[in-house]
């Protein structure tokens, strides 16, 4: 399962936002794959005052890193042209890398984003 940015948050932070059956998959799931750039788009929200979180976006990557059930990937060329290739109006680059992440990996998102859900398919929350 790859995680949008919300469930990168919402893992470290607010596991009650997750519907139980959503909740039960992740913490069933071999792994969970998560964008490098998440990181990125949370530390722009913190810097920019859009985001607050209980600890440094170092400090929740480290989180993760350490989390031998987590694989973190970086948008290699791959991933770069895919996002550039969907056939998707959305131009939101996180969300875009998010999507061809999971193409890439033939896996779910999980995302309450209501605009990737409309576009890919799985999508839970």
């Amino acid at each position: 399962m790859v995680l949008d940015t919300c469930a990168v948050l919402w893992m470290a932070f607010s596991r009650d936002k997750f519907t139980p059956s959503t909740l039960s998959k992740l913490d069933s799931a071999s792994h969970l794959i998560i964008n490098s750039m998440c990181f990125w788009e949370i530390d722009i929200k913190v810097k920019k005052g859009k985001l607050e979180i209980p600890i440094s976006v170092n400090e929740l990557a480290g989180l993760y890193a350490g989390n031998t059930h987590v694989r973190i990937v970086a948008p290699d060329i791959g991933i770069i042209l895919t996002s550039l290739e969907l056939d998707w109006k959305h131009r939101d680059p996180v969300d875009r890398i998010v999507v061809a992440t999971a193409q890439k990996e033939n896996s779910p998102i999980v995302t309450s984003d209501k605009i990737i859900k409309k576009f890919y398919h799985p999508t839970t929350i």
